[in-house]
């Protein structure tokens, strides 16, 4: 399944509903790996968090931030679970295109003081950025 193209720094929806040849509840909780280019995984059987509750049986999602470790490429997603003595697995991919792995812009403040004018940025990472003297 194709989950998209993505800007480094983004954040991809890695979510599995978890199937046999029916609907089930896993026996304990999906594993995600995430591999670029080589066999060696850059995110190693990190746990999933159940989604939709109460409503529905067997969905599960995790966040994954695409900072620094996702340089543009292609990567696939391998979601496995275990369900009566059986084990499945689901294979994803998506692509991370060129982007600053700080994240995007959340917030932008001017502030002058009287040797030079600053634009003061918010990034999604929680940092903060400073560019002098910005010109119109």
């Amino acid at each position: 399944m194709w989950l998209g193209c993505y800007a480094q720094g983004d954040w991809v929806r890695i979510a599995v509903r978890c199937r046999t040849t029916a609907v089930v509840a896993p026996t304990a909780a999906p594993t995600v790996s995430i591999y670029g280019t080589s066999d060696t995984p850059i995110l190693d059987a990190g746990g999933m968090a159940p989604s939709l509750v109460g409503t529905v049986t067997g969905v599960f999602e995790r966040w994954v931030r695409l900072g620094s470790g996702y340089p543009a490429g292609r990567y696939t997603v391998r979601t496995s679970w275990a369900s009566g003595g059986n084990s499945y697995a689901v294979l994803q991919c998506f692509d991370v295109m060129a982007g600053d792995a700080a994240g995007g812009v959340t917030g932008l403040t001017f502030y002058s003081r009287p040797h030079r004018d600053y634009l003061v940025l918010a990034r999604d990472n929680g940092t903060l950025a400073a560019r002098t003297n910005p010109g119109v």
